[in-house]
């Protein structure tokens, strides 16, 4: 039995497995839109953790001091080696240079240890755009 988001050295982690569980621990609606092949895709735990980290604070961020009540999260393959990952909201926004909080530095900190990083698009107002691409080799599932 495959068990999603589980994972071990030598094991992959389920991808959706993963997001579904971080755009469920936010209490805000959240679209989730998983790209062709992301679905069934497994990967090595430490990317797999850099992006449910991306997701679950961009999500914890939007809930917390965005103002919206939904957030859109979505992740599409680019080529074979390639995720690229979105958190959007339509919240009000902040200046990234001047307000990015000690999440975000973590979340690019833990996306640079995975050979990627975080782009931030918001503007007062505007709402907030979280980007990374991230490099990924698919592994086998852990088998449990």
């Amino acid at each position: 039995m495959v068990e999603p988001g589980d994972g071990e050295p030598g094991g992959g982690w389920s991808m959706a497995g993963m997001l579904e569980a971080a755009a469920t621990s936010v209490p805000i609606t959240v679209e989730l839109a998983l790209g062709s092949g992301v679905a069934g895709l497994y990967v090595d735990p430490g990317v797999a953790e850099a992006v449910a980290f991306l997701v679950g604070e961009g999500l914890r961020n939007t809930w917390r001091h965005s103002g919206a009540e939904a957030a859109a999260v979505r992740v599409d393959r680019v080529g074979a080696g390639e995720l690229r990952v979105e958190v959007s909201d339509d919240g009000v926004g902040f200046l990234p240079d001047e307000a990015a909080g000690a999440g975000l530095v973590r979340v690019d900190r833990r996306l640079r240890d995975v050979g990627s990083r975080l782009a931030i698009d918001s503007r007062p107002w505007c709402g907030t755009r979280l980007v990374a691409v991230v490099p990924i080799v698919p592994v086998a599932p852990k088998r449990v």
